[in-house]
Formats: structure tokens, C-alpha cells, sequence
């Protein structure tokens, strides 16, 4: 990210509306990977992504449930 920018939070705005509209279209789980030890990786972790393992390339994987699905 460019400097000056960071920090005002669009990496998590835009983490939401990719997440709100991945379950608007049924998704019942989304996963995704990123470096090991990384702003992404604190990011997702921070917003309640269920952290995985760390694979032999150094890439760590992620899981969001919808808990919202069941409710509906």
C-alpha cells in the first residue's frame, strides 16, 4: 500500500464488502491465503478469520464461516 495510506482501514472495508457479498451469493465458508507474518496476515486474523496452518512455502491459510447462514 502506498505510503500516507495506510492505516484508514480500506484493506478491512474492502475485506467486508468482498466477504458480504461472497455470502449474499450463498457461500456457506470463504478461504484465502497470505504470507506468514504479514500486515494481511494480522489483518484477517484481527477481524476474526480463523488462522490455519503455515505450509512449506511460508503461506498461511484463512477461514471465515457465515454464521449469519444459519440464522436466516
Amino acid at each position: 500500500m502506498k505510503p500516507g495510506f495506510e492505516g484508514r482501514g480500506i484493506g478491512t472495508q474492502l475485506l467486508k464488502l468482498a466477504t458480504d457479498w461472497l455470502f449474499s451469493m450463498g457461500a456457506s465458508s470463504i478461504s484465502l491465503s497470505t504470507g506468514a507474518n504479514t500486515r494481511a496476515d494480522r489483518m484477517y486474523e484481527s477481524q476474526g478469520w480463523k488462522r490455519g496452518a503455515i505450509n512449506s512455502d511460508g503461506e498461511v491459510t484463512y477461514q471465515l464461516d457465515n454464521f449469519r447462514h444459519s440464522f436466516d
